[in-house]
């Protein structure tokens, strides 16, 4: 069998195919965790987002996130301005969306609350606090590493 210029036209048209079906594959094989999955949503309410950063801008004194030296828990110290505050606080992980979680604000006597570090696995985390105080609506993110 000779070699010409038929064969090697068709022997590259039949290896560029199959490499085109084998990226294919390998493109409906990837992971794609997005941010949220109603992003569409989100971003119609981008607004009132703004509304919560511009609120928390003008208070007095800012929601203060500490991790102690232990790095055993975590310490939210909330405005003493506000006095009646809830809402919830989404612990968001970038490497893994299936580890994400909400807990919900309950504040001691000092204006604090704190949860403990055993429920995070040790990474990257972003914190995103959605409050709600004397009837204002407040947000703040942080990373943190534990």
């Amino acid at each position: 069998m000779k070699f010409n210029w038929g064969m090697g036209i068709t022997l590259f048209y039949s290896l560029f195919m199959m490499t085109m079906i084998y990226m294919v594959y390998q493109s409906t094989q990837v992971n794609r965790n997005l941010v949220a999955e109603n992003y569409y949503e989100k971003d119609l309410q981008y607004q009132s987002h703004l509304d919560r950063l511009s609120n928390s801008a003008r208070l007095k004194t800012d929601l203060a996130i500490f991790q102690n030296k232990e790095g055993n828990y975590l310490r939210f110290v909330f405005p003493k301005e506000l006095t009646s505050i809830n809402g919830d606080i989404l612990f968001y992980r970038p490497s893994d969306n299936s580890k994400d979680f909400n807990q919900a604000i309950e504040l001691d006597e000092a204006h604090e609350f704190r949860i403990p570090t055993s429920a995070l696995l040790k990474g990257a985390w972003k914190i995103k606090i959605n409050w709600e105080g004397d009837e204002t609506l407040f947000y703040k993110e942080a990373s943190i590493q534990i």
